[in-house]
């Protein structure tokens, strides 16, 4: 059967329409979740897993109860907690749908009159990100793969006082300076602290790549 090329084929250089759904581990929030679109993986890339100022999410949340025209229920892509205390509402669809549809209105007032604020994604505004796409995508896979490794004792206390005494570096001086403990775990531990949003990382095609440079937040 001849394929064609996705909308957001180039999120993740897949290039077809078929296959899209992703079965991903969330360190944030300690769960697995199973994500049926490209976009829909971009965004929890994005905007929710590796986000510093997300706390927490709920993805895929139970449907809101929309009255207006007709009783009907509405998904939300993610409920979420950020660090400074505030709530957002977060809907991934078309910027054709976030215009025209009467009950994302609707439902854009109630989050307001709960205090709650609404936001809307479209692949309009994460093409422009999709270059972060897979270094993300490499950092989920090192957390998921190692998320049940036992680290040697005192590494993660090490390598966060190192980080705090040089403030900013490469990775490929962290590999050196961590090297009896093998790459494999320095690289997680490297990728953790990205997560908790200890440092913030240059997002190059490899991430993990020796000339990969870090700052601490």
């Amino acid at each position: 059967m001849p394929t064609k090329k996705s909308k957001t084929s180039s999120f993740t250089n897949r290039g077809q329409i078929f296959g899209n759904a992703w079965s991903v581990f969330s360190y944030k929030t300690n769960s697995h979740y199973r994500i049926t679109s490209d976009i829909e993986l971009a965004h929890w890339l994005l905007f929710l897993e590796f986000d510093p100022r997300v706390k927490t999410f709920d993805l895929y949340p139970t449907p809101r109860l929309i009255l207006d025209p007709r009783p009907h229920q509405l998904q939300l892509n993610a409920e979420v907690a950020l660090r400074d205390g505030s709530l957002e509402w977060h809907k991934v669809a078309s910027l054709d749908i976030l215009e025209h549809n009467t009950s994302i209105n609707t439902l854009k007032e109630f989050a307001k009159q709960n205090g709650v604020q609404f936001c809307t994604f479209t692949i309009e505004q994460i093409i422009p990100l999709k270059y972060k796409i897979m270094p993300l995508m490499r950092v989920a896979a090192c957390l998921s793969a190692a998320k049940n490794i036992v680290l040697p004792f005192n590494l993660s206390e090490e390598m966060h006082v190192y980080v705090r005494t040089h403030r900013e570096g490469c990775l490929g001086d962290i590999l050196k300076t961590f090297g009896n403990y093998g790459g494999s775990v320095t690289c997680y531990l490297f990728a953790k602290m990205y997560a908790d949003a200890f440092i913030t990382v240059e997002l190059n095609p490899h991430f993990f790549a020796d000339e990969t440079r870090w700052e601490l937040i």
